[in-house]
């Protein structure tokens, strides 16, 4: 038996390339020096903003990755956005000064999940709701051109 070798070309598969996301942080927030381009965080005056964008298709495992709690544990919130879908949901933990409360919206295209992630300290939270609702009403995915 023989095997016939010859230049056959292969097909370049070309890796999905993330979204651009858009989001209207307050003025005076500062990013962190150690983010990187899927992972940033953004220091504000009470609160921490963290957006991060990890492969898609487990929902399930980004959720858990990103509030440490299981689905069936939380309140989901799902809704659409123009063309990908949106799920929110708020969680309590215990922080090193103290409890923090955290809000996290996650975007979906298929290809990706972008999330949005505020955390604050629980004393904190109380007065940050307008300002984090303004921040999160914000975040979307730049529509194609």
């Amino acid at each position: 038996t023989f095997e016939t070798l010859g230049d056959i070309p292969h097909q370049q598969v070309a890796a999905p390339v993330p979204q651009k996301v858009v989001l209207t942080l307050p003025e005076g927030a500062v990013k962190s020096v150690w983010s990187g381009e899927e992972d940033t965080m953004y220091l504000c005056e009470d609160y921490t903003v963290h957006l991060q964008t990890m492969d898609s298709g487990d929902l399930k495992q980004s959720i858990r990755c990103l509030s440490g709690f299981d689905q069936d544990d939380l309140t989901v919130v799902k809704s659409t956005c123009g063309d990908h879908d949106r799920y929110e949901w708020v969680w309590t933990a215990a922080g090193e000064g103290g409890d923090v409360i955290c809000r996290c919206a996650l975007l979906d295209d298929g290809k990706f999940h972008y999330a949005l992630t505020v955390t604050a300290s629980a004393a904190a939270a109380g007065t940050l709701t307008e300002e984090w609702a303004d921040i999160m009403s914000t975040f979307c995915l730049k529509q194609k051109e």
